[in-house]
């Protein structure tokens, strides 16, 4: 593997913020081996593992499909985009309503009482501050690594066509979905219910192992699965340590915000491709 010279210089530039970074999370992840950390699984049972395997294997199908339909989502309307994230909200409905009918009380487990949200801000740009420079080390290590195989997010292509065409709707349909709906969503089925399910059984590394394969493999894009898995597991420890699922959805929609930002520079010639 060969580094051009354009990648071979922010990786230069993103070694020390990236071994910070990894710092932050490695200390997480010690003081997670050693306490139980402050999500509780206690809540959830068989049930879960019933609806959550049905849900990931869902998911797991997206990943596949999305990985060889290839450049078909260039076509994707605001319309479809829309509905999809509509589908997606109603998934995370049939799994709130499915725990408030077993008495689950879902604020409680999760953490997201309101009087989390604020506090919850400021941790996750803490959070997010760590985990950039890891994933875009590895983003990047990647997009080298696969050369000419790469291939964009299909979101980010159809965001990247639409910003550069002048395509407004279909700008505000993505950034919507991206930043507002799929962090709400994702969190609350990948962090909230998938995660605190598997630990009841599984144990925190495992858990938080497979939970991130899964997320990562979801998205369907081999040249950010690598990136996409240590988000995830940052999301994860960052979720254990605050016990608050405020955090890690701040942080993911930051992270697909400054993801759309920088794909929008880069559209109109602001930014070098």
């Amino acid at each position: 593997m060969n580094f051009t010279k354009p990648a071979l210089f922010f990786v230069a530039l993103l070694v020390l913020p990236a071994v910070a970074g990894g710092i932050y999370f490695f200390c997480g992840l010690m003081d997670l081996r050693t306490r139980k950390g402050r999500v509780s699984e206690s809540y959830f049972g068989l049930p879960d593992i019933f609806l959550g395997g049905l849900l990931a294997a869902y998911f797991g199908y997206v990943g596949f499909y999305s990985m060889r339909r290839n450049d078909a989502v260039a076509d994707l309307k605001p319309e479809l985009l829309l509905s999809n994230a509509a589908f997606m909200l109603a998934m995370l409905v049939v799994v709130v309503f499915f725990a408030l009918m077993r008495r689950i009380p879902v604020s409680e487990a999760a953490g997201t009482e309101w009087r989390h949200f604020g506090p919850g801000i400021p941790r996750a740009l803490v959070g997010l501050a760590g985990a950039l420079p890891l994933v875009w080390v590895v983003n990047l290590t990647s997009a080298e690594w696969l050369s000419e195989r790469a291939q964009e997010q299909s979101l980010l292509m159809v965001f990247r066509k639409a910003c550069s065409t002048g395509e407004w709707s279909t700008v505000g349909a993505v950034a919507l979905s991206a930043v507002l709906i799929a962090p709400l969503v994702e969190e609350g089925l990948f962090r909230g219910y998938f995660y605190g399910t598997l630990k009841r059984y599984f144990g925190s590394l495992l858990s938080a192992g497979f939970t991130s394969a899964l997320f990562a493999f979801s998205h369907g894009s081999p040249v950010v699965m690598a990136g996409l898995f240590v988000l995830s597991l940052c999301l994860t420890l960052s979720y254990e340590r605050h016990g608050s699922l405020w955090v890690p959805i701040v942080m993911h929609s930051s992270f697909n915000a400054l993801s759309l930002l920088t794909v929008y520079l880069q559209a109109r010639g602001i930014l070098p491709r």
